[in-house]
């Protein structure tokens, strides 16, 4: 995360204005309390009230308390969608002691949100945290599930970096650094003597 700008809390209040082509995720960090709130900053008011008592309460949570415009909002629509996978993600990995099931519990568990995410993606193409996201998660999806979304972004979404990017990695050919790698099936692993 890149620092950009400090202020100081005065009467409970920071406030900060400018202006940006495209959005993009933004934090305040009170160094003290080792506390993070991400949001979008996005070209509408957004407004965070809260406290860094609810903050820390919400946890992972945090951006239910953010109201501002549509990438905000699916911001939080997409964290309460994700929420109950994090939470029997943490109950399985914390209360099972059979490793070897834990595992494939866990990977079963992962393989499910990763399909949630990119049913929340299809059903909310046109904004800039879904595409945002899904670049994040490409590497879980075929190059055919991401054109068929970046298919569904509006010419101007299309356009912008993010839409340029994705893009490029869906006409990339070959294994790209960060990829899955493919799958190879054999028959036999060792050689047969004759």
């Amino acid at each position: 995360m890149k620092v950009v700008d400090s202020t100081t809390v005065k009467d409970g209040i920071i406030e900060f204005k400018g202006t940006t082509k495209y959005p993009f995720e933004a934090a305040i960090r009170v160094v003290e309390d080792t506390l993070t709130v991400l949001f979008w900053m996005e070209h509408n008011k957004v407004t965070l009230n809260t406290s860094k008592e609810i903050a820390k309460k919400l946890g992972l949570n945090y951006n239910l308390e953010v109201r501002g415009g549509k990438i905000n909002e699916a911001l939080k629509q997409y964290t309460n969608k994700i929420k109950p996978f994090h939470k029997r993600y943490t109950d399985l990995y914390n209360n099972n002691k059979d490793t070897l099931n834990k595992k494939q519990k866990l990977n079963q568990l992962l393989n499910k949100q990763i399909d949630a995410s990119y049913d929340f993606f299809i059903d909310n193409p046109n904004n800039y945290f879904s595409l945002d996201e899904l670049i994040k998660l490409k590497h879980n999806y075929s190059k055919e599930l991401l054109e068929n979304y970046y298919n569904k972004l509006s010419k101007d979404l299309q356009q912008s970096p993010k839409g340029k990017l994705l893009k490029d990695y869906i006409l990339s050919s070959g294994v790209q650094i960060g990829d899955l790698a493919p799958n190879h099936y054999y028959k036999r692993l060792t050689r047969k003597n004759s």
